[in-house]
């Protein structure tokens, strides 16, 4: 569809699809393909701290702690839940630990470029060397059997004694 000129509004406005989305990994979830052609990869960038306890009892709670939580809740809602119930996805994300380096720092020396390349060529290295199609391919047409089978509609009986069965 072809919109005309005046028709175009002077003004718009973007939203980073990050407070819905942050790893969007289920735009390649097809549920009519049983058997995958190709693996879906997806790079995590992990920014969280290993050592930190991410408890409710955290000594370092602080109102914008709660917020900081409450704001990647929202963030990583969707991921999470379609990654929970296709778990087998999971199986196709490497991970980049990226600890220490503000996700929003958009003034990166160019040092820390280079160490965030290499940190990221050897995650991909790492994933690549581990991942198994055959493993990936098998644990996927089991789980697309099993929503297939969930999502056939439930046959009831017909308890009328006059209808034939």
């Amino acid at each position: 569809m072809r919109i005309a000129k005046d028709q175009i509004p002077e003004t718009c406005r973007f939203v980073d699809g990050g407070m819905l989305s942050d790893f969007p990994v289920n735009v390649f979830y097809n549920p009519k393909i049983t058997e995958p052609r190709l693996p879906v990869f997806g790079i995590d960038l992990d920014d969280s701290d290993p050592a930190r306890d991410t408890g409710n009892n955290s000594p370092d709670w602080s109102l914008g702690s709660y917020i900081g939580s409450l704001f990647n809740t929202i963030r990583y809602y969707y991921d999470k839940d379609f990654l929970e119930k296709n778990y087998v996805f999971q199986k196709g994300i490497g991970k980049i630990p990226l600890y220490g380096i503000n996700w929003l720092n958009f003034f990166l020396t160019n040092k820390l470029k280079q160490e965030m390349f290499q940190k990221g060529a050897n995650a991909a290295v790492d994933f690549l060397i581990k991942f198994n199609w055959v493993e990936y391919r098998a644990a996927r047409i089991v789980l697309q059997e099993q929503i297939n089978e969930r999502s056939k509609p439930i046959k009831q009986k017909n308890n009328d004694p006059s209808t034939p069965q």
